[in-house]
């Protein structure tokens, strides 16, 4: 079976609806697939955020998930409120190159596989296997 495929079967056996937030799901799913430890949870103002906090894990303090800044490495959001969501596309604060960092805190309009290829490099360069 394809990636897609197992994409497909992976969302299906989660009953997750394939037609809203499929790319935080798709990312969900390629970091799962490739070992990554994350959080995922429904946000606030609706969509989801995914948390990543290196191979280190997650701070001990507090039983919430953290945000970038505050123990996490970087935090990916699709709500109706961030940048890229009416493509289907995903917010990252945190893992930004020097350059992005000059025009502000976050970076939108990612697909999944942008932003899982930021986290693995950053897992496989900071001790994760």
């Amino acid at each position: 079976m394809d990636m897609n495929g197992m994409f497909a079967a992976w969302m299906a056996m989660r009953l997750i609806d394939g037609s809203a937030y499929r790319e935080i799901h798709k990312l969900d799913f390629l970091l799962e697939q490739a070992g990554i430890p994350h959080e995922m949870a429904s946000h606030m103002m609706g969509g989801f955020q995914l948390v990543y906090y290196g191979p280190q894990g997650k701070p001990q303090y507090g039983s919430f998930i953290q945000f970038y800044g505050m123990g996490a490495v970087c935090s990916v959001m699709e709500t109706p409120y961030s940048v890229g969501y009416q493509n289907d596309r995903l917010e990252l604060s945190g893992l930004l190159t020097p350059e992005e960092r000059t025009m502000g805190l976050v970076k939108g309009d990612l697909t999944a596989e942008d932003v899982f290829g930021r986290i693995r490099a950053h897992w496989l360069a900071n001790g994760g296997k």
